[in-house]
């Protein structure tokens, strides 16, 4: 929107060039929340931006469809997108120094939908099962021979945990809401009971697909003081399914990312989440 191009060109003194920027504010004078990652981090900001405003913050939001800003982490599905992302992610990082060294930072929320990326596979009937998807490291397209994607995704996490902490910045990292591995838009009742439709997916499944990258990031983040994982995985899932539908309300607007009602529900959550974990009480 055009309060973020605002803020963020009078931050950085140019006009950046990230696909996704929103902000509640272009008042430089400020404290601001930011929310970065992929389109995870797009489809949450919504209800994040709400939930922010009303702990006396205001919320900025750079992003970028399908490739994540780890540090040193230039993905795309070829080597032309790789350099391409390589200026986006210098702009988010640009940002976040800029802000804090001006005291304007209280807080980074990184949202992903990182198992994508430590797998390159996708999920369920949706994505035709496994998928591969074309997500790659720069790495890949200059030395495929010896190129494992596993390693190279937890090395990126690594050098992006490393940035925070040396710069004693606090990250939220955000662990992956479940993917459905199917649409949702006939969860929904209808009339006269045509429709069974499949609205959860079994605890197992979800588990098996998130239990490497779970055990990864917190494996990782127990290194630093300044990074805090979040799990949202009890506001989707009891010990038996994970589900489209929570309350009555559709939390999602495809096989991955949040509806406008999830997004709202996935904030309460989260800063509740945050307040608690703070390294400065009652504050992000």
């Amino acid at each position: 929107n055009a309060q973020g191009i605002q803020l963020i060109t009078k931050v950085l003194g140019y006009k950046p060039i990230n696909p996704y920027i929103k902000s509640t504010s272009s008042d430089i004078t400020k404290n601001f929340v930011l929310i970065t990652g992929d389109s995870h981090a797009f489809s949450a900001y919504t209800g994040l931006a709400e939930e922010i405003k009303k702990n006396g913050y205001e919320a900025i939001l750079v992003a970028h469809p399908s490739y994540p800003p780890y540090i040193d982490g230039y993905m795309g599905k070829n080597l032309q997108e790789c350099d391409e992302f390589i200026g986006m992610i210098s702009s988010i990082y640009d940002l976040i120094n800029k802000l804090h060294r001006i005291n304007k930072l209280e807080a980074v929320i990184f949202i992903t939908r990182g198992p994508k990326y430590m797998y390159d596979i996708g999920f369920g009937s949706i994505d035709d099962g496994i998928t591969n998807l074309g997500y790659k490291f720069k790495d890949y397209f200059n030395n495929k021979k010896n190129y494992n994607q596993k390693e190279k995704f937890f090395e990126v996490v690594l050098k992006t945990f490393k940035y925070f902490e040396s710069g004693k910045i606090k990250v939220y990292y955000l662990l992956e809401n479940p993917e459905l591995g199917f649409l949702p838009w006939n969860c929904v009742k209808r009339p006269y009971g045509i429709f069974k439709p499949k609205c959860k997916i079994k605890y197992d499944e979800y588990r098996k697909r998130m239990e490497e990258y779970r055990i990864g990031i917190l494996k990782i983040s127990k290194k630093f003081k300044y990074v805090t994982v979040l799990d949202p995985e009890e506001l989707f899932c009891d010990k038996e399914y994970c589900y489209a539908v929570r309350q009555g309300k559709v939390m999602y607007a495809d096989d991955d990312h949040l509806s406008m009602d999830g997004s709202k529900v996935l904030a309460e959550y989260l800063v509740n989440k945050m307040h608690k974990a703070s390294l400065v009480q009652q504050k992000f």
